[in-house]
């Protein structure tokens, strides 16, 4: 490598000039560099204002959707006597809103259920089970569905929203999700289960019961109350639901 030799014949005003030329490529790259990183941090950081954007745009449609479901929710009402019961007091309430109706609409639930009658192969039980609470929910349906079809149609669109938001940490996928597992009532958790079975052939809700199951939908429920006690294994089996043990519902 050939070093780089200064004439022993330069005056001081040429080696002063030769000081400047380098100085001057030595500040240009200096400059060169700053500019780079500022460039790089400035792309940093519209990047970071990009996704923080985002992020509360996500966050502010989440928030209006609970919002709206809260309020479709509260849009809910029945009468107790479409499911033969009564308060057993004189002028006692004939008509239940909201999370209570659910209550109601389960127990018709349930008695659909009893009269259904199914054919087929006797040793094949989850399969038998599995027709049985489609035929039982869909006669549900004909009778409540205008109740809480869009209470359950919302909840769908807003688990789906929510699970198709970008893999990123600013993101807060199991908070959202939490948020709206703690609105949600026994009955209200019950009626889902049936019904993420129910709208599988469905359009628009065919993976209903993937999300219920990737993001704990049923996790809460109180599977003592299921209208059969081999619906837990049919749905932990069949459809991978997770519950949780009696001591952390507690």
């Amino acid at each position: 490598m050939k070093s780089l030799c200064i004439s022993p014949g330069l005056s001081n005003s040429d080696m002063i000039t030769l000081f400047i030329g380098l100085l001057s490529v030595a500040v240009a790259a200096i400059s060169v560099y700053i500019l780079y990183k500022t460039l790089v941090a400035i792309k940093i950081s519209n990047e970071t204002t990009a996704t923080l954007n985002q992020v509360q745009s996500a966050e502010t449609t989440i928030i209006k959707q609970i919002e709206f479901h809260y309020n479709l929710l509260k849009g809910i009402s029945i009468n107790i006597a479409e499911a033969g019961r009564g308060y057993g007091i004189p002028n006692g309430p004939e008509v239940v809103y909201g999370q209570d109706a659910f209550e109601i609409m389960y127990d018709i639930l349930k008695e659909k259920y009893k009269y259904v009658v199914t054919l087929g192969n006797e040793n094949n039980v989850e399969e038998i089970e599995n027709t049985k609470i489609i035929a039982a929910f869909s006669a549900l349906y004909k009778v409540c569905g205008s109740k809480f079809g869009n209470y359950y149609k919302n909840l769908y669109f807003l688990i789906k929203y929510i699970d198709e938001l970008p893999q990123k940490k600013e993101y807060k996928k199991t908070y959202y999700i939490d948020l709206i597992k703690a609105q949600l009532s026994k009955y209200e958790i019950l009626l889902l289960a049936y019904d993420c079975i129910w709208i599988q052939d469905k359009t628009k809700g065919e993976n209903f019961i993937e999300y219920a199951s990737k993001h704990g939908l049923l996790s809460a429920l109180e599977t003592e109350m299921l209208m059969d006690p081999r619906h837990r294994t049919l749905l932990e089996k069949r459809y991978k639901i997770n519950f949780r043990s009696h001591n952390e519902l507690n």
